[in-house]
């Protein structure tokens, strides 16, 4: 009997640490599933949202047991989410012992995550990668990079004591904002679109929006409900924060309207470059190591020169830019996973974010402080329209390769 529990505890212990580290619900329930048929329960019943992992299982001689387990907050780590996903795997092939694969797991936990130094490299150097794409300059990349500094102050401080999403976000960006809004006043950077955008794109990768979108597609609709409306609260604080930064500096933001005509767009060879340092440099702050690092980084690369080349020669507008390159990223994430095993979860999240509507929540704020109902109205609609891009994206793609799997399995099994 108490080997029973301690078997299903430890398969509940892991499934809670892949959700934590960034894993889809749905993957985590797949993979508790098949770790209960591993180990030759008579029945399982496995229930899995963002927040709660709860397994009823029933062995041979009909004695049922039934444990949760509470998930607290997400704290991504790509590398530690891939040795997770490769110990289950593992571990369904071999039937290690509970002994062995809690001595597995606990290795794992115990690995070490960026030293400061190269934490703060790592930001600063995704900082300045995405300022450049959104045509910053020299002048700006001072600038951006006290605000890094404020934004790992304030992580090593206040920020690791709030699990609220919504409460974080609106904190940091009011902290990151502040920084960028003083230094403007003081006669430092010069373009506040770009920096503030750059601003909000350090805060939006950790809004977890591809693991609300999987979750639905998948037929997990509590947990895609909570995953999204997390994901909005933490889009939310970002515009609050920002909001609450840009109140005291009404001089600055009037000098500032000469710059909204200048644009975000600097040249297409810049913008690849400086999308792939950016997206490099936040997949290492994710955790992402080694394959998973270069792949993460190729494939923001490859999924912004698709953007432009679909833009340059169908002339479409951006929601089917958006819409089609998002198709590409979920191909990307699926392909790379069957070659390499790399969970396709680290690539839905980093190869997407140029295509993120950063820019469009900057200046649907910035109408909002200013008074600007055109602006507030159009970038507020270019907003939703260039998130349920996407989202249709990644729905249309796995639908496709669903279709392709029924057909598969109807007609072309063996």
């Amino acid at each position: 009997m108490k080997a029973t529990g301690n078997l299903l505890g430890t398969i509940l212990d892991l499934g809670r640490e892949m959700l934590v580290r960034g894993g889809e619900v749905w993957r985590v329930q797949e993979i508790v599933e098949q770790l209960c048929e591993s180990f030759l329960f008579e029945s399982w019943d496995v229930w899995v949202i963002s927040s709660c992992i709860e397994a009823t299982v029933q062995t041979w001689d009909g004695r049922e047991y039934t444990q949760v387990r509470l998930v607290k907050g997400r704290s991504y780590d790509l590398d530690k989410l891939d040795r997770l996903y490769a110990l289950a795997e593992e571990v369904c092939e071999k039937n290690m012992g509970v002994n062995e694969i809690r001595t597995r797991l606990d290795e794992i936990l115990a690995r070490k995550g960026l030293p400061v130094r190269e934490e703060v490299i790592a930001n600063i150097v995704s900082a300045l990668g995405f300022l450049f794409f959104f045509n910053g300059n020299y002048q700006d990349a001072f600038v951006i990079v006290l605000a890094v500094f404020g934004l790992i102050m304030f992580n090593k401080t206040i920020g690791k004591n709030v699990d609220n999403l919504l409460v974080y976000n609106t904190m940091a960006m009011f902290v990151m904002g502040v920084i960028l809004l003083a230094s403007l006043t003081a006669g430092f950077g010069h373009s506040l679109p770009a920096l503030a955008t750059t601003a909000v794109i350090m805060l939006a990768g950790g809004l977890g929006i591809a693991n609300g979108i999987g979750d639905f597609i998948h037929g997990n609709t509590l947990s895609g409900l909570s995953e999204t409306s997390n994901s909005i609260l933490g889009a939310v604080g970002i515009a609050l924060g920002m909001m609450l930064a840009m109140i005291p500096f009404k001089e600055v933001l009037g000098s500032a309207m000469a710059d909204q005509t200048a644009g975000l767009a600097s040249s297409p060879y810049v913008q690849v470059l400086a999308c792939t340092v950016g997206c490099t440099g936040f997949s290492l702050i994710f955790g992402a190591r080694e394959k998973s690092l270069l792949f993460s980084g190729l494939g923001a690369c490859l999924t912004w020169m698709f953007y432009l080349f679909f833009t340059d020669i169908t002339g479409a507008g951006f929601f089917l830019a958006t819409m089609a390159s998002s198709c590409f990223v979920a191909l990307y994430a699926t392909g790379v996973n069957l070659i390499t095993g790399i969970p396709s979860a680290i690539f839905l999240t980093s190869c997407v974010f140029p295509l993120l509507p950063g820019s469009n929540l900057y200046f649907t704020v910035f109408g909002s402080i200013t008074n600007d109902k055109d602006m507030f109205s159009l970038q507020g609609k270019t907003m939703l329209l260039v998130a349920v891009g996407i989202a249709l994206g990644y729905i249309t793609i796995d639908v496709v390769s669903k279709f392709i799997e029924v057909i598969r399995m109807t007609y072309f099994r063996k």
